[in-house]
């Protein structure tokens, strides 16, 4: 899934695919399946999941498997520094979450065998 959002008056292209939990684990050491759960029951840092997965996701677009595989916390932190403000993630959290969740959903419909 990707999809073109305004951050701070730049649009930046998110993607987000079946590798993006592993890329998200290898930044911040976290499970973004669990980090997204605890963000939505209350517990979670929901500031540092918006920021961590949309750093990877705006990292995505255009790489080679290789070069996914190597995305390090550091050019995440590079990304968001070009950020000016870090409301700026904070009013775009739904529709960045949304990319990831849009792509975590399912478009294969389930085939039952009939008797």
């Amino acid at each position: 899934m990707k999809k073109t959002i305004e951050i701070d008056g730049k649009e930046v292209l998110f993607e987000a695919t079946a590798i993006t939990p592993i890329i998200y684990h290898n930044v911040s050491g976290g499970d973004l399946v669990k980090d997204m759960e605890e963000m939505d029951e209350g517990t979670g840092d929901a500031f540092m999941t918006v920021s961590m997965l949309a750093g990877v996701m705006a990292l995505q677009p255009g790489k080679t498997l290789t070069e996914l595989m190597n995305i390090s916390r550091t050019e995440v932190y590079e990304w968001l520094m070009t950020i000016e403000s870090p409301l700026a993630l904070v009013e775009q959290a739904k529709d960045i979450m949304d990319v990831w969740a849009r792509s975590s959903k399912t478009s294969v419909q389930s085939k039952k065998k009939e008797k």
